[in-house]
């Protein structure tokens, strides 16, 4: 058995450990974290952490670059179309699509498990993909609203729910633990 040796100095004690032990103990850390494997949760919510980013990226680079467009003049910052219609359409279908839309998928992915005792893992993550997919459509909208030059009350609205969207359906640990719970999936 080696022994520590305490360093003297200020402050806390520190123990001096010889040499090939700092590294033996380095190797396991090491070890230990490249060869642990994720959970069942962390690897469920990477993989819909990555179709979440797949879907809402392009939509913020998009905005970004429409911005980027407008601002430099490439793009006109009035429109000659007539957005009487089309805004409240567009406000509407945004609103539909992060809000109510879910709610529904939810329902439907609830009554149609209702009966089981556990939900298997594959289709609760193909019901999270979709539910994921459905609500980050509204960020899309955005681009037409800003380009077409919605008046600012259906933008704004369009532009919250599209926030709200992004915010509720971020596949976080807490929430997929959550409804996991909920669904019962194993």
């Amino acid at each position: 058995m080696h022994r520590l040796e305490p360093i003297d100095g200020p402050g806390p004690v520190l123990l001096r450990m010889p040499p090939h032990l700092v590294f033996k103990l380095t190797n396991e850390i090491a070890r230990a974290v490249t060869h642990s494997r994720p959970t069942r949760c962390c690897a469920m919510g990477d993989a819909l952490k990555k179709t979440y980013l797949s879907l809402l990226l392009p939509a913020v680079v998009m905005l970004l670059l429409a911005y980027g467009a407008r601002g430099t003049g490439l793009i006109p910052a009035h429109s000659n179309i007539s957005v009487g219609f089309i805004a409240p359409c567009f406000f509407v279908l945004s609103v539909a699509l992060a809000v109510a839309a879910p709610i529904l998928l939810r329902s439907v992915f609830a009554h149609r498990v209702r009966n089981q005792q556990t939900v298997a893992e594959p289709a609760f993550v193909r019901f999270e993909k979709r539910l994921i997919g459905v609500a980050l459509i509204s960020p899309y909208l955005l681009l037409p609203a800003y380009l077409l030059n919605f008046p600012d009350f259906y933008f704004i609205g369009m532009a919250l729910s599209a926030l709200y969207a992004a915010y509720y359906f971020y596949p976080s640990k807490r929430r997929i633990q959550f409804e996991k719970r909920i669904f019962r999936v194993k």
